[in-house]
């Protein structure tokens, strides 16, 4: 027998006793704090071709992070208490009464994101695309303060010019604009939007960077796919609506669904946002015009709405105007918000409805039960 087969021979036996040590050992393992049937895949993959599974779990059986991301992630709750307390403490906001059987999920939603559940918002609910952006776009130029953009995908598009050139618009305003956008939602045309936001005076980093050479690298299967808009402190967009075109996917065009909300919300956003940007940058945005206090002293549930709504009184009309509340998304110019210290406000709706010619539309009554006018909605 040669050398070679000499070598050949002891080689395929050692290949065929690793392959089984790592199917003993894996066998152990994956099932740790894990599901059934994610294990039974993991293991099924591993005992068929054992050094193949192996290296697929090195890199993505297990949801860790880089040392000096989790470093970070450990540090936030410290460098955010300030930032979290301003925004408890906010004398606009309120905690709402929760219906019966739904104490534990409040309960779960509070612990899991630190954050209380607050009512008081006005939630616009919007279907349509490009009216989406456009909206965003015209709330970036009423800024004055500052303008933050999380998004998963940020591409840079005729459907997006309308946002990019309102960002410019911004921060020649000396508004302070700021942008996350996620390292591989669209990785080749994000090449192409950092250098232009940059030039326009904005701050765009990058999220969960991956590369063999970047210190700050991440997992490739773990990313960001939030969608979240803050202008000022007081209007925020939020949904599953990235900054990009409908149809960016050759023969898929995406419907998606946006929530623009004022209200105590638009504060939680801004800490999420705040949270980003600190595990990306190590800065803390400590500025209060990010946190703002209302105008409005009196922090009653009544009045808790505020400078939000454009209701300081809870004796004002429980409508800011008479609309249409029946008629469609694409042609509804006015909508109502309802003051949810008023219980008069559904009669109201339906008698503004009644005179316009329009058929009176049931709702809900308890307190903690949404409201609906039109693509509005109190929570």
């Amino acid at each position: 027998m040669s050398f070679a087969e000499i070598v050949m021979h002891w080689f395929g036996w050692g290949f065929f006793l690793s392959e089984w040590a790592i199917r003993l050992v894996m066998l152990v393992v994956v099932p740790f704090r894990r599901t059934p049937a994610a294990a039974k895949g993991w293991l099924l993959l591993i005992f068929f071709e054992p050094w193949i599974g192996l290296l697929l779990y090195a890199l993505i059986g297990r949801p860790t992070m880089p040392r000096s991301r989790v470093e970070q992630m450990a540090r936030l709750p410290q460098v955010m208490a300030k930032v979290r307390e301003r925004v408890l403490n906010h004398p606009n906001v309120f905690h709402p009464e929760l219906s019966p059987g739904t104490e534990w999920t409040g309960y779960l939603a509070e612990k899991l994101g630190r954050m209380p559940s607050l009512g008081g918002n006005v939630a616009e609910i919007m279907v349509d695309y490009d009216a989406i952006i456009a909206r965003l776009a015209a709330d970036i130029d009423q800024a004055r303060n500052h303008v933050h953009l999380l998004y998963y995908i940020f591409a840079d598009d005729t459907a997006t010019a309308p946002v990019i050139a309102a960002l410019g618009r911004a921060a020649k305003r000396g508004v302070a604009c700021r942008v996350l956008v996620d390292s591989l939602g669209y990785r080749t045309g994000l090449r192409i939007l950092m250098p232009k936001l940059t030039a326009l005076g904005v701050d765009v980093k990058e999220m969960l960077p991956v590369g063999l050479f970047s210190r700050k690298r991440a997992r490739l299967d773990l990313r960001n796919h939030r969608k979240i808009a803050v202008v000022d402190g007081r209007v925020a967009f939020t949904g599953s609506q990235n900054l990009v075109a409908a149809d960016f996917i050759a023969g898929i065009t995406y419907e998606e669904l946006v929530l623009r909300l004022t209200g105590p919300a638009v504060l939680e956003l801004q800490y999420i946002f705040a949270a980003d940007w600190f595990l990306e940058t190590n800065e803390v945005s400590r500025e209060r015009r990010c946190f703002s206090r209302s105008r409005n002293r009196r922090a009653n549930s009544h009045s808790s709405l505020g400078e939000w709504t454009g209701f300081s009184d809870p004796e004002q009309p429980a409508f800011h105007r008479c609309p249409d509340p029946w008629r469609s998304r694409a042609d509804q110019d006015h909508h109502a918000v309802f003051h949810p210290g008023r219980t008069d406000a559904p009669g109201l709706a339906n008698s503004c409805a009644s005179r316009r010619g329009y058929p009176p539309r049931p709702f809900r009554n308890k307190r903690s039960s949404p409201r609906v006018a039109g693509p509005e909605v109190i929570l």
